[in-house]
């Protein structure tokens, strides 16, 4: 838990420097970005390509050290479509939580949709 703890700690350190953490993302702009009619496909691409980045960081890490896992995937990984898909409905389940950043929201939906569980030795 601690080492799960340290690698959101150093995600967060990665994607938004002290000097920018007042401009983050929040939950309500990529939930917004995502589900409305009106998105510009600027707004669009860079959510999905936000995702995306969170997705390869996940593999840089998770992959290394599988004891720094915050969620667990099938073998095959999991999609950018399909983590927006889990993320969308999450935000949406949990509207007091979206002015919250979104690294650390996208991260407790992927976590909700893919816990990991620990192997019996």
């Amino acid at each position: 838990m601690k080492y799960r703890f340290l690698l959101v700690l150093l995600i967060l350190g990665c994607i938004y420097p002290s000097s920018v953490a007042a401009d983050a993302l929040q939950g309500d702009q990529i939930l917004n970005w995502l589900t409305a009619k009106s998105s510009s496909t600027i707004d669009l691409a860079r959510t999905k390509g936000y995702i995306q980045g969170i997705l390869e960081l996940y593999v840089v890490f998770g992959y290394r050290n599988p004891d720094l896992n915050i969620y667990c995937v099938r073998d095959k990984g999991i999609s950018t479509l399909e983590a927006t898909d889990i993320i969308v409905k999450w935000l949406k389940k949990h509207p007091n939580r979206l002015k919250e950043p979104a690294v650390l929201l996208v991260l407790h939906a992927l976590k909700d949709a893919y816990p990991c569980t620990k192997q019996p030795k």
